[in-house]
């Protein structure tokens, strides 16, 4: 009975704070999921029998590998799965060195720690966000046996620069294309340009199906590899794991829409309280850079089956994220905003639209109350914040651009499901941010 009135006051005290919403139209950061995926996912619900094991599988990688040009495109549960596929095809061992940015999640170098190996980390340059060339030259060592080429917020990295200092040495180039999936560098398609590249599909990602990862090559032994460590050590999750994701999934595309919906938000909550749908999040031992039990995972027919949907849909998807990175463009510079360059050749992707402010907390809270939400990704050079240091082998001091960005960078979205009206408002929200400060947005605004 207790446990009953709280849900009712629960639901009370949610319902009041929900109806003093000013807007209807939300704006914030979703997943990529619309109404377009419900047939895909109801299919997957309903088919138990092939939930797991199936056909959609192969369909997806081969079509994955046909939007790269061809090559071998290898399914796994996560892109950090994806990673420590291509870690272990290349005969990553105990004592190697791995180069990263210094600007990324912990379940980069974490894959890396699983091989007793050592990341090593980079600076990135203030304006990409990507790795900085002459730094990564400075860190390598006789040790170094790879360098991982972040493509930030879907930014291509300046690949040919590092490429030029590893490719004589013979380290290997891998292509962290978690934020880049259709982002193009000099003609070439990113995640074509390393030795071989790992994607991700997880709820944030430019595709989503709420868990799930690919690892990419053109290179015919390491696909031989990456496929042998799929078949052989990588399990199934289990069925109950994969009704829950696919839950989430029809739950963000038919009720998380752009529409505020008092009713969707509340239903939401429940969902999650009662356990009766799977929000992807970091494993504890994640956090603490040690491996999960069921690290090793692959990608189910079921959510295969979402993410064949989610592919026929990238070219609107990525078309709708530029349109409002245009709108960014054009607009922010004229409210004082330091908006990123793109060089010629480059063509991002724009998972998200990276601002420097000078007060990252105070902007995040003031959008809040506008009712738009904004990214803080990254907010520790090995993100999430409270990952320690020591833990993920990372020097405090050792990359000062990556460190500044985490105290000034925010990300607006650009996801598929906004207009350019919503990117207005959102433009017109940070002007109104730098005029409630009480000094010209230029001389605040720009770190």
């Amino acid at each position: 009975m207790q446990k009953t009135l709280q849900y009712f006051r629960d639901f009370a005290e949610r319902a009041g704070t929900l109806s003093k919403r000013k807007h209807l139209r939300a704006v914030g950061l979703m997943t990529a999921n619309d109404w377009r995926d419900v047939p895909s996912i109801v299919s997957a619900l309903l088919s138990r029998k092939d939930a797991i094991d199936g056909p959609h599988i192969a369909r997806f990688e081969t079509a994955f590998g046909s939007l790269l040009g061809g090559g071998h495109a290898v399914s796994f549960g996560a892109g950090r799965v994806a990673f420590a596929a291509i870690l272990d095809a290349m005969e990553i061992a105990e004592g190697d060195e791995v180069i990263m940015p210094g600007y990324t999640c912990v379940v980069v170098p974490n894959p890396v720690l699983y091989r007793n190996a050592k990341p090593v980390y980079a600076d990135v340059d203030r304006n990409s966000l990507n790795l900085d060339a002459d730094d990564v030259k400075k860190k390598i060592t006789p040790r170094t046996r790879a360098i991982i080429v972040q493509h930030t917020f879907g930014m291509p990295a300046d690949f040919d620069a590092i490429a030029r200092i590893a490719r004589p040495l013979g380290i290997r180039l891998i292509e962290d294309c978690t934020h880049a999936l259709g982002a193009g560098y000099s003609g070439r398609r990113i995640g074509t340009l390393g030795d071989a590249s790992f994607f991700s599909m997880e709820q944030a990602k430019l595709i989503s199906t709420g868990m799930g990862g690919i690892a990419f090559t053109r290179d015919p032994e390491l696909g031989r590899r990456i496929a042998s460590f799929q078949r052989e050590r990588c399990v199934w999750p289990q069925p109950s794991d994969v009704a829950l994701t696919l839950s989430y999934l029809l739950y963000h595309a038919v009720l998380q829409g752009p529409r505020s919906s008092i009713v969707g938000d509340l239903l939401g909550y429940y969902l999650n309280r009662l356990g009766l749908m799977k929000t992807p999040a970091y494993s504890a031992a994640e956090l603490q850079c040690r491996r999960p039990p069921d690290f090793l995972q692959r990608l189910p027919n079921g959510l295969a089956r979402v993410a064949l949907s989610q592919l026929r849909g990238l070219p609107r998807n990525l078309a709708r994220r530029n349109a409002v990175a245009q709108v960014y463009a054009k607009h922010l510079p004229q409210a004082g905003f330091r908006t990123a360059a793109v060089p010629p050749g480059y063509d991002p992707v724009y998972l998200r639209y990276p601002l420097w402010v000078d007060d990252k907390d105070g902007l995040v809270d003031f959008m809040q109350a506008q009712e738009i939400g904004v990214g803080v990704w990254f907010n520790s050079p090995i993100h999430p914040r409270g990952v320690k240091y020591e833990h993920a082998g990372y020097t405090e001091g050792s990359c000062p651009n990556a460190e500044a960005a985490v105290r000034h960078v925010i990300n607006l979205p650009s996801h598929p499901r906004m207009s350019e009206q919503d990117a207005m408002r959102v433009v017109t929200a940070l002007r109104a941010y730098g005029k409630e400060r009480g000094v010209a947005a230029q001389e605040i605004l720009c770190g």
